[in-house]
């Protein structure tokens, strides 16, 4: 756009490549915060993994399964099936598949599945803590069919990234190991969580075996059918948005759909609340809600009761009066902004009827933290080419209007791929007050997973670039100012994205793993006051025939001058400037 406009200037911008008219158009214009004197230089700081699991095969990693998931029966329908494709160990096919598993299920507890978001926790006073944070699981083992027997739940994880900046040539472990402090399950005793049909949660209908009818101290001498825990069929829980210590709000895929929960000890404080469809031109909701093909609403109660109906099909959703969204599309972005505001971003359109409708974007809705409830439409937030998905979402401290978010692509995998396309993630910076004409918001983006500097070699490789490639990296949390956090779900019981074996890679177990990665950037490029977007609009062309002497174009304008060969320099020049640098470098010129 700013070039089209640019091209108003005529005859003199005529000989002008249009790739140069926006080159110039970005940097006179700004959208980056370097035009505030600001650096996005950044470093690694450490790297972290979290294994949950008991015995897995050679190339993993094990770790300590806390009390109150152990001895719990899971991944029924995990269970070996020979060589069928269904469920193919990592063995069986010789690490080829990016979705096999190190060994066939069920087992006698519950894994590490990685985690779908990360939130600050929170003490009863109010006081946040330095290096534990709430992690929430995602809903098991990938869908709502096979995870009815996965209990969902929010597990208080310790981090920590030692670093000095090789100060005295000082070197720290390659990989950080995060403690589990504590296990929330998600669980509904008061029996708030009802579908529209009448469906109640699967405990209601059918555990795998006695395991989860068994007391658990952790639980007040309650079962998992007792307590009536939530498990990956009820819902595909994606994003949390930690409100104080004992409120939170917890955002579904299968429906989509919200529901409050106490954050402190994971009981459900109230029902779920669907996601509103909305008119895609004003941006109003229409009446009607969405669906996918994960939602009991489309159960007969009968085949739930038998536990047949583990998920629906997508020609169900489109003939029932609900608005059919991917069955993969919730709320991988929910952003706690302070004053009772949640910020939700829908994951994604694809697979929906939503991408159909040529929307500029995904939805974003404001909503009313307590009591729980949609109050409008935000707007739509663009993606950078290549990707396709919500990651994650984070409001940067301080700021109650500006989102860090993190969005993704399917990339990179197949280690045999002449090109991977868009690698994913971005970080992208948005304020709910930017928006363009067509109801997107504005963006800025800063930081590549896929290069991410390592100056100080933290990792110990002698490789001073580091990737965090992951399917997928659901995880962001801005720490402060200068830092932030990124984490993977690991999709439990692998992703083997690029089909290695173990001989290839001697960190392999570490990916298959829960993974964060600690990344710091000089200046503060997370401040709620840095300029994110100085000025949107395109610099005015001057009214002067010609730019005349050095440092005599107006500033904060963009002058032009062609000089013909022998009427002043030998070559043809543009001169600019900047409205945000010295007088003294104001003036600047491009050789054409």
């Amino acid at each position: 756009r700013r070039a089209a406009r640019l091209r108003r200037c005529s005859r003199l911008c005529s000989f002008m490549p249009a790739a140069l008219l926006t080159s110039l158009a970005l940097a006179s214009g700004g959208d980056f915060l370097t035009r505030n004197g600001l650096s996005l230089e950044h470093y690694l700081v450490g790297q972290a993994h979290y294994a949950g699991t008991k015995s897995f095969g050679t190339g993993t990693s094990i770790g300590p399964v806390p009390t109150v998931l152990d001895g719990i029966t899971s991944g029924t329908e995990k269970a070996a099936d020979g060589n069928s494709p269904s469920n193919p160990t990592c063995s069986d096919t010789d690490f080829a598949s990016a979705w096999c598993g190190m060994e066939a299920g069920p087992w006698d507890y519950v894994p590490s599945v990685g985690f779908s978001d990360i939130e600050r926790y929170m003490d009863a006073t109010g006081q946040v803590a330095a290096n534990q944070f709430l992690c929430l699981t995602d809903n098991g083992f990938g869908n709502a069919a096979n995870s009815w027997d996965y209990p969902l739940h929010l597990n208080l994880i310790e981090l920590n990234f030692p670093f000095a900046y090789r100060h005295g040539e000082a070197t720290f472990p390659k990989w950080n190991t995060a403690v589990s402090k504590g296990i929330m399950l998600l669980h509904d005793p008061d029996g708030h969580i009802r579908w529209e049909n009448g469906a109640d949660i699967q405990v209601a209908y059918k555990v795998p075996d006695g395991t989860w009818e068994t007391p658990k101290a952790e639980l007040g001498g309650a079962s998992y059918k007792s307590a009536r825990v939530l498990t990956g069929r009820d819902f595909d829980v994606e994003g949390f948005a930690m409100i104080n210590h004992t409120y939170g709000i917890i955002g579904d895929e299968l429906m989509p759909a919200l529901f409050p929960i106490d954050a402190s000890t994971g009981k459900v404080k109230g029902p779920m609340v669907r996601t509103p469809d909305i008119d895609s031109t004003t941006g109003e909701f229409n009446g009607k809600y969405l669906t996918s093909k994960g939602d009991k609403v489309h159960c007969s109660l009968a085949d739930l009761a038998t536990n047949e109906c583990k998920i629906s099909d997508d020609a169900t959703a489109d003939a029932s009066e609900y608005v059919r969204h991917g069955s993969s599309g919730g709320y991988e972005g929910l952003v706690s902004m302070g004053n009772n505001l949640v910020i939700g971003f829908i994951e994604r359109n694809g697979g929906s009827t939503l991408a159909a409708r040529g929307e500029p974007g995904i939805r974003v809705f404001n909503i009313m933290a307590d009591p729980l409830a949609f109050t409008s439409f935000a707007g739509f937030y663009p993606f950078e080419d290549g990707a396709c998905c919500i990651a994650d979402a984070y409001p940067l401290p301080g700021s109650s209007s500006k989102i860090a978010v993190a969005e993704r692509s399917g990339f990179p995998n197949d280690k045999n791929k002449l090109s991977q396309g868009m690698p994913n993630n971005r970080i992208c910076i948005i304020d709910l007050n930017e928006k363009n004409d067509d109801h997107t918001f504005k963006k800025m983006c800063l930081a590549n997973y896929m290069n991410v500097a390592d100056p100080f070699d933290v990792d110990g490789n002698g490789v001073f670039t580091y990737a965090f490639s992951q399917w997928t990296t659901e995880q962001l949390m801005i720490y402060d100012e200068h830092c932030y956090i990124a984490g993977t779900d690991t999709n439990f019981p692998a992703v083997n994205q690029f089909g290695l074996i173990p001989a290839e890679a001697p960190d392999l177990g570490q990916t298959f793993d829960t993974r964060w990665m600690m990344v710091c950037f000089h200046d503060a490029v997370f401040a709620a006051g840095a300029g994110h977007f100085p000025d949107s609009s395109p610099p005015a062309l001057s009214d002067a025939p010609d730019c005349g002497e050095a440092n005599s174009c107006p500033k904060g304008s963009i002058c032009l001058a062609v000089y013909q060969q022998g009427m002043g320099p030998s070559r043809e020049m543009l001169f600019g400037s900047s409205p945000d640098v010295p007088a003294a470098l104001a003036h600047k010129c491009l050789a054409l």
